[in-house]
């Protein structure tokens, strides 16, 4: 290594070294230097006093809540009617109390004392010599270091909670602890523990008022007849004064109202409790002398077996003008109230699906404070349904796998109607929106085709009933452009329930036997006259 070369690693060994060197001035060395001089000296002590500056009890946290014994009341001119108001009044106190203060603190060392805990609790006496610790949320501004000097002025606050009565507390006081870490002996605990005076119990005193307003304020007034606090005669004009610590309270104040003009009034009743209040409204109509009684409109919406029916529309028509709607109740009532004497006009919308047998509007002649009636009876339409086949072993019978044949003409035929239905994919067909009364159902049998069972019934529709399985069967007739005499389909009857009921063919399903006889019997005589012409040409 040259000369140059080893001067550059001299420089650069010193820089490192001055660099450690810098790093340790400014770390190792103040750690040093805090727990111990040259001289040896160290922390030995603190000095620490507080006071309590303020400790207070929780207040009543209050409800509070008034009802009325009616909401509506009508009064006649002159005349008068009582009303009362309920006020219900419930507290509770909490056993959370508050606590603040200051800590003084003088480091009488000759170094910063390093904190590493700070705790301040509540403790209290009840009934005996032992300090019991309350459970405590204090918090403090102490810092992790006090310096040298003083005195050291730190704020304290929060709350505790107290597992038994105040009355029963004989004693209290606040503790103050400090840990420091750079004492002689390690790790130190410096404390301090002041007494202080019981909180003064919380004002338990609150003052109700009962507040009363009429609109419109003339024409209707009222007299206070009797107030009662827990059941107990009171003074009729209030305020009352109520301690909290004794509640709940029920305060019940009679009233009787009079009415000396008509009109209509509301009457707002306002009970105040500090920051509370609650309000109720009563609704007084006083008539006018000469006002017209009203009446009423009623009904019933049923069927024809006097079944209610529940949700159909109801109109109310006057001089050609829908002046009210509602719907029938689940038991089929309706009912218009209010109503001036005269011509009204009652409508039912009557419900798709269904047909009215009574008459689905009805006018009536109301008279002044009359009841008047008008009842609605529905009844739902019928239904005839059922499906076209095709038989394929002509047996007259529908089985197991014999498709639908779509696109089959159907007429229903009724006294004054003729209504014709076209089959679907699946062969069915239906006829809807039927009245009671006797139907004629036929079929158009298809050419190539013949039936086999009746091509046309006639049965009896009843009210409302849905009457299903009215069934048509054809068998095809065209075989390999033979046409084969169809047989004559049995006769067909209607079961009590309206179902068709078919009866099975007789002769015809045999065919495939016949043809399958004839069949042998052929090849048999050819047998015979192959074998003769064999022994002649012997």
């Amino acid at each position: 290594m040259t000369v140059k070369d080893r001067k550059k690693w001299g420089l650069r060994i010193l820089a490192t070294i001055t660099s450690l060197a810098v790093l340790l001035m400014y770390s190792v060395i103040p750690l040093a230097f805090a727990i111990s001089d040259r001289g040896g000296r160290q922390v030995t002590s603190l000095d620490i006093s507080k006071d309590v500056d303020q400790v207070s009890a929780p207040g009543y946290s209050a409800t509070l809540t008034k009802t009325a014994s009616a909401s509506y009341l009508e009064i006649e001119q002159g005349g008068s009617a009582p009303v009362s108001f309920t006020i219900s009044v419930n507290a509770s106190q909490s056993n959370t109390y508050h606590i603040s203060g200051d800590i003084f603190v003088q480091n009488t060392g000759e170094w910063p004392a390093l904190v590493t805990a700070v705790s301040d609790t509540v403790w209290y006496k009840s009934g005996g010599p032992t300090w019991f610790p309350a459970a405590t949320s204090v918090s403090t501004t102490v810092p992790s270091v006090i310096p040298v000097g003083g005195p050291h002025v730190y704020s304290y606050s929060g709350t505790f909670t107290l597992p038994v009565p105040l009355s029963s507390v004989t004693a209290m006081s606040n503790l103050i602890e400090i840990t420091i870490s750079n004492h002689p002996d390690g790790t130190h605990l410096f404390h301090y523990r002041l007494s202080f005076p019981k909180p003064a119990a919380a004002v338990s005193s609150a003052v109700l008022n009962d507040v009363e307003t009429i609109t419109p304020a003339s024409g209707l007034s009222y007299a206070i007849d009797s107030v009662t606090v827990n059941g107990v005669p009171a003074s009729l004009a209030g305020p009352w004064t109520l301690d909290l610590s004794r509640a709940p309270y029920t305060v019940v104040v009679n009233k009787t109202l009079h009415a000396s003009a008509a009109g209509d009034y509301v009457l707002n009743n306002r009970a105040v409790l500090g920051d509370l209040s609650d309000e109720v409204d009563v609704i007084i109509h006083v008539p006018d002398d000469e006002e017209p009684e009203l009446g009423a409109i009623e009904g019933l919406k049923t069927d024809s077996s006097m079944a209610p029916l529940a949700g159909v529309e109801i109109e109310l028509w006057r001089d050609g003008e829908l002046i009210a709607t509602l719907f029938t109740a689940e038991d089929g009532s309706y009912r218009f109230e209010g109503l001036e004497a005269g011509h009204y006009e009652v409508r039912e919308v009557v419900p798709e699906g269904w047909y009215a047998v009574s008459a689905d509007s009805v006018h009536l002649e109301l008279e002044a404070g009359a009841t008047a009636r008008a009842d609605f009876v529905n009844e739902r339409y019928s239904s005839i349904s059922g499906n076209k086949w095709n038989d394929l072993n002509s047996n007259g019978l529908r089985d197991e796998g014999e498709p639908g044949l779509q696109g089959v003409l159907i007429t229903l035929r009724g006294e004054g109607i003729e209504i014709h239905a076209v089959t679907a994919a699946d062969g069915s067909y239906r006829f809807d929106g039927l009245m009671p009364g006797s139907y004629t159902v036929s079929e158009t049998v298809p050419a190539g085709w013949a039936a086999t069972t009746p091509a046309s019934l006639s049965l009896f529709l009843f009210a409302g009933q849905r009457l299903s399985g009215i069934d048509f069967l054809n068998a095809q007739v065209e075989v390999g452009g033979i046409v084969v005499e169809p047989p004559q389909p049995p006769a067909i009857g209607l079961s009590g329930d309206g179902n068709a009921k078919s009866l099975p063919l007789t002769g015809f399903e045999q065919l495939p036997w016949l043809l399958a006889a004839a069949l042998l019997t052929a090849l048999g005589l050819a047998a015979l006259l192959l074998g003769a012409m064999r022994r002649r040409n012997a």
